[in-house]
């Protein structure tokens, strides 16, 4: 497969690779209030429990983290599956790329035997949904 606008990092990239993604993710932390770190991202990476994916040319333009979660369903008959889910991304050109890095991380999630791909993000994300998309949402509220 030839990705067309973004590609899995490998663990050995990473070290190279983390100073020029950490500007984009750290940006859509504080944007987006997530409950990661830098460092978090950067444990889970390290650990084989996430990725980081590049858009890569002379630098970095832009970059997303996802991870592969085994996702119980424990109800009914409704199956157990694994689900491929961005849990951030920034920088510059991602909105203009999203169709195609969405294709390039569903075809990565399929092969590796993935059965939906999620995407987690702030309410502006919504417009960039194709049709037949499912939507949904979610509430944080401190306690």
């Amino acid at each position: 497969m030839t990705y067309r606008a973004i590609r899995p990092v490998s663990i050995a990239e990473l070290g190279e690779l983390w100073p020029q993604c950490l500007p984009h993710l750290t940006e859509a932390m504080e944007v987006g209030g997530h409950d990661y770190t830098a460092s978090d991202v950067l444990a889970m990476c390290l650990l084989g429990k996430a990725q980081v994916w590049v858009n890569l040319g002379d630098t970095v333009r832009f970059c997303v983290v996802f991870k592969v979660d085994a996702w119980t369903q424990g109800v009914g008959t409704l199956p157990d599956k694994r689900v491929a889910v961005v849990i951030l991304g920034g920088g510059a050109g991602l909105v203009e790329a999203f169709d195609q890095c969405v294709d390039d991380m569903t075809y990565w999630a399929r092969a590796n035997h993935c059965a939906e791909l999620r995407i987690h993000g702030r309410m502006g994300w919504r417009k960039l949904a194709r049709p037949g998309d499912r939507l949904s949402v979610s509430f944080s509220r401190a306690i």
